[in-house]
């Protein structure tokens, strides 16, 4: 990850472009030969001391807003990184060959009508650029979200206004002469009464606008928030494909380093070929392997008996268990039974160990008379 000395607001907009491409494996020891920032997980950014992020998904360009403040680092990955998105091997590194190209906008502006211009204006001049154009799509989607929720919000603050006016406000009272008649005053009267009544009406029609304007907002608020999920989605299939590659990356360093040993599988009892009498066998051994057992898995007549697999090995470091004991009752069939027991190890390498059991009659004893 490299510092671009820049430093971002909390909801500032800004802008990434990357293009450019890098050869992992210039030697051709491996398929990573063009590897590219719009293939999601090589492209890195992190904002301060957070998580990183891959905000690229076949796009070269994104506009965003940020929603922590801190220094704004870039970079790119090949293999295993901390979550700073600093590299675990280094040495991967040595032989890369080519270049991704960033350019960074910063804005000092919340209007994303002029950022989506400026986009605008370059994808005139440089209509081929995608990654101008990807840049312009997200600022185009922002500036209608914004604008819709700047218009909608100051509408709210204008009908809670009116509403306040209306309910606070006193009609005019006109006072009948001291000379009208019974007729006269009652008339007076529906008149306070109708105007009591229209500002009634009044009120309640602007409520049930404020109302409106209320669920419109909250709509926009939730468009907001879901782009806020498609960025993490967008993060979360970057990874997937980062783990892949990844995987790929340490098992050709190991296979370099000559260290791809299958693991090993001894069987105490019983003896492969024996033949028993008892219906159920203890089946005694031990598995082991340098870089950790990811499963164990026994096999009687080809259905699987027992296995453990996955988390549940992983020990309170974080590591698979280098040795395990097997010690299993295994329940015979008559005549031949075949017991495999396989082993893989946390790079996905198997071995296998075959015994076969007769199981006989009991013999009796023959007694002449």
């Amino acid at each position: 990850m490299r510092d671009t000395g820049i430093y971002l607001k909390k909801t500032q907009p800004y802008s990434i472009l990357a293009t450019g491409s890098i050869d992992y494996c210039p030697s051709g020891t491996c398929g990573y030969h063009d590897v590219r920032p719009e293939y999601g997980w090589p492209f890195m950014l992190r904002i301060g001391k957070n998580h990183y992020l891959t905000p690229l998904y076949y796009v070269n360009g994104f506009t965003d807003v940020s929603r922590l403040p801190g220094k704004l680092y870039v970079g790119y990955r090949e293999g295993s990184v901390t979550r700073l998105g600093e590299p675990l091997n280094p040495e991967y590194y040595f032989d890369d060959v080519g270049a991704f190209q960033v350019d960074i906008f910063v804005w000092n502006t919340d209007d994303f009508s002029k950022i989506a211009e400026f986009f605008q204006e370059l994808t005139e001049t440089n209509p081929e650029n995608k990654a101008i154009t990807d840049a312009l799509k997200d600022a185009t989607i922002l500036k209608g979200i914004y604008l819709a929720e700047t218009k909608t919000s100051k509408e709210i603050e204008k009908t809670k206004k009116q509403i306040k006016e209306l309910k606070v406000a006193t009609p005019e009272k006109k006072q009948p002469a001291l000379s009208s008649t019974s007729r006269q005053k009652a008339e007076y009267s529906k008149q306070e009464s109708t105007a009591e009544h229209e500002k009634q009406e009044k009120v309640k029609r602007l409520e049930e606008k404020l109302a409106a304007l209320m669920k419109k907002l909250s709509q926009l608020q939730g468009t907001k928030k879901k782009l806020e999920e498609e960025r993490e989605k967008i993060h979360l299939l970057t990874e997937e494909l980062a783990q892949k590659e990844r995987k790929e990356k340490d098992l050709l360093a190991k296979l370099q380093k000559g260290s791809m040993h299958p693991p090993v599988i001894v069987i105490a009892s019983p003896e492969d070929g024996s033949e028993v009498e008892a219906d159920i066998i203890r089946l005694s051994g031990v598995a082991e392997d340098d870089e950790g057992l990811e499963a164990l898995e026994i096999f009687v007549n080809g259905k699987l008996l027992k296995t453990k697999a996955g988390r549940g090995l992983i020990d309170v470091k974080g590591k698979y268990p280098k040795r395990l004991n097997i010690e299993e009752r295994i329940s015979l069939e008559k005549g031949e039974n075949v017991i495999r027991v396989r082993a893989t190890d946390s790079d996905r390498i198997s071995s296998e160990k075959k015994l076969t059991i007769h199981h006989i009659e009991t013999l009796r004893n023959i007694w002449a008379v």
